[in-house]
């Protein structure tokens, strides 16, 4: 179920961003990019432009929390 584990892949990373951020963890944050990128691997922008596009968004905050 490579959708599934996609799902569950962006909302650790959604998570693991949230706690780097309040913990000021690093390793946490390079872990959220790492979900992130790996959902993006099952959640293509050709065959499931909406997840896509939602990770693509997680990646970005994971990103930016991670260069300040």
């Amino acid at each position: 179920m490579p959708a599934d584990w996609a799902a569950i892949q962006n909302n650790l990373g959604a998570a693991l961003q949230t706690l780097g951020e309040r913990e000021g963890n690093s390793t946490r944050l390079k872990e959220a990019v790492a979900a992130c990128r790996a959902s993006l691997e099952v959640r293509t922008r050709q065959a499931m432009p909406a997840d896509w596009a939602a990770t693509q968004n997680n990646l970005g905050t994971a990103l930016q929390a991670q260069a300040r």
